[in-house]
Formats: structure tokens, sequence, C-alpha cells
């Protein structure tokens, strides 16, 4: 579990988003390189499952 601290401006009860690239950078390369792999994967079955759909004129 990745545990971020507060930026000083916010005070405990405010809550703000936190950037993607700043979890991943706070990441040991070994895991970023795991999520990147894992990422491209679903990326391409998610273009493969669109061009099901394409073709069998489901969208």
């Amino acid at each position: 579990m990745i545990i971020l601290s507060l930026p000083s401006y916010l005070k405990e009860n405010e809550v703000m988003a936190i950037k993607l690239s700043d979890v991943m950078e706070k990441l040991p390369p070994a895991r970023q390189t795991k999520i990147e792999v894992r990422a491209q994967k679903l990326i391409a079955e998610n273009i493969k499952l669109q061009d099901i759909r394409i073709t069998r004129k489901l969208t």
C-alpha cells in the first residue's frame, strides 16, 4: 500500500485528487513496468472488442 502525505496547504478534512503520475513515480521501477505492460494488454483487448462490435454492427 502506498501512503501519500497531504500537501502542506491542505487541511486534514479537505480532499484533493491525486494524479496517477504522482502515485506511479513513488512505485518501484519493476512495479511500474508491470503496471504498464498490463495496461497495454488491456488497451489492446479493448481495441479488439471494439473491432468485433463494429464488425457485428453492435455499436
